[in-house]
């Protein structure tokens, strides 16, 4: 389990970029958004409070963590 804490400065803009460049529309999909919060080695709730952040939603959620 990855520990919950708030992002770095560093995470964060790693995790912009990525969302940014995955978002389609106006959204990710779940998968990408998790796969993003795995390589970065973070949290998905904190992937998905950055995307909260960006307006970019959270599509087709597998496990209820957006």
């Amino acid at each position: 389990m990855v520990e919950e804490r708030e992002l770095t400065a560093e995470e964060r803009r790693l995790v912009v970029e990525k969302l940014q460049g995955a978002a389609r529309d106006g959204g990710v999909g779940c998968k990408t958004a998790l796969g993003i919060a795995r390589a970065a080695n973070l949290p998905a709730r904190r992937v998905g409070q950055v995307a909260d952040d960006l307006e970019i939603r959270i599509r087709r959620c597998q496990l209820g963590c957006f």
